[in-house]
């Protein structure tokens, strides 16, 4: 962040909202992005709808091995939560656990490394929320065909958690094709949330005889502390039940602190289990991370 100003405040009805201005200078592969946005919030920490213009311009030039995750235009309205952005961003499907190797994750390939490029139009008016995003279908790489894939999720919320169903279809180059199917809840006991996820995979590369495969994920989350969550978490994922090869397993435990505000310090144990002919499934995993948010 390299500047920023507060605006003054609006006022709509019996709510205040204020407002500020910052820019963002982004450094990726030598060139220098600098963005100015502009962000409303009320006092109550809720998103405003008023939309939202993101300005980017091109800057200097710059060594640096920074890499953007998403990068979108986002157009809010007061009705219903209504959105519509474009860019490239994650695609909506399941539970977005912040662990790659989450097996629901790596299995479906929804992963914070495959973001896509595309449009999405979704809602969420606090019972009902949907997303439905049509992108190019390659993971944020170049376009090699004329098919797209197409990503939905929707879910009931309710005050103790949630219930929804993903889907996702992508048509691959040389008659390839992928669909991937799912349900997903959520369920807040007090200090403790339950996490849960199911998925179907169909491939076919278009040569070989099609694959069934699935996977599941199962997470325990208790708040043990201000700013201390213990995860307890296990799955599981197969990506050909008929190929007589045994599905791979996990599970693990993980610890987030946040001592202060922007600031989380994350520590995770992983086991893996499987069959001795895929390389690395039976590594095991212990990773400490620091992430700064702003």
């Amino acid at each position: 962040v390299v500047g920023g100003q507060r605006e003054p405040d609006l006022r709509s009805d019996q709510r205040r909202f204020f407002q500020y201005q910052y820019n963002l200078r982004l450094i990726s592969d030598g060139v220098a992005l600098e963005i100015t946005e502009q962000k409303h919030a009320e006092q109550a920490l809720q998103a405003s709808s008023r939309p939202t213009a993101p300005r980017i311009s091109p800057g200097c030039c710059a060594p640096g091995g920074a890499s953007s995750r998403e990068a979108f235009a986002l157009y809010t309205i007061d009705r219903a939560g209504f959105y519509v952005k474009g860019g490239r961003f994650f695609l909506p499907f399941g539970l977005r656990f912040q662990d790659d190797e989450v097996a629901t994750r790596r299995a479906t390939g929804f992963t914070f490394e495959s973001a896509d490029v595309g449009a999405e139009v979704g809602a969420d008016d606090g019972r009902w929320s949907t997303a439905l995003a049509i992108t190019n279908g390659t993971s944020g790489g170049a376009e090699g065909d004329n098919g797209k894939q197409y990503s939905w999720t929707g879910a009931r919320v309710f005050s103790l958690g949630r219930i929804g169903l993903s889907i996702s279809t992508n048509d691959l180059p040389a008659r390839a094709h992928r669909t991937v199917a799912g349900a997903f809840g959520t369920f807040c006991a007090g200090p403790v949330v339950v996490l849960a996820e199911a998925d179907v995979i169909h491939d076919n590369d278009g040569t070989r005889p099609e694959r069934h495969g699935g996977a599941g994920h199962l997470e325990l989350d208790a708040a043990a502390h201000a700013g201390l969550t213990v995860r307890v978490f296990a799955g599981a994922s197969d990506l050909d039940r008929s190929d007589g090869i045994s599905r791979l397993t996990q599970w693990g435990v993980g610890i987030d602190w946040t001592p202060l505000p922007g600031l989380q310090v994350r520590g995770l144990y992983r086991a893996r289990n499987g069959p001795f002919s895929v390389a690395g499934v039976r590594d095991d995993q212990a990773t400490v991370e620091l992430h700064v948010y702003f």
